[in-house]
């Protein structure tokens, strides 16, 4: 699936006698992304004694990224930018569990 996006480059070149000349530009852009990944979960408990525990758990997200845009009718003609790349970040804690045993 491809989705277009309009750049409008609009900006003052000139200030001549209290009269600016504005130029503008236009580019259009096909863009191309596509992006899978895993994510695992992570845990870990600690015994603080016999009777109390603690543990937390988080997830790890791993991805892989392609993208390709395409800079549509610029003055150089069209202009392909592609990158490539690993994605890899920890969660914030999701969960904090405090055990207590009773025996």
């Amino acid at each position: 699936m491809s989705r277009y996006a309009t750049i409008d480059d609009d900006f003052t070149n000139i200030i001549l006698n209290g009269i600016s000349y504005d130029f503008s530009a236009t580019t259009d852009i096909k863009i191309r992304n596509i992006q899978f990944g895993v994510t695992p979960f992570i845990g870990f408990n600690y015994a603080i004694n016999d009777y109390l525990r603690v543990g937390i758990e988080t997830a790890w997200d791993i991805s892989y990224f392609s993208s390709r845009n395409t800079l549509i009718n610029t003055i150089e003609g069209d202009e392909l930018i592609r990158s490539t790349g690993l994605i890899s970040r920890f969660r914030p804690i999701r969960f904090i569990n405090l055990s207590v045993r009773f025996s």
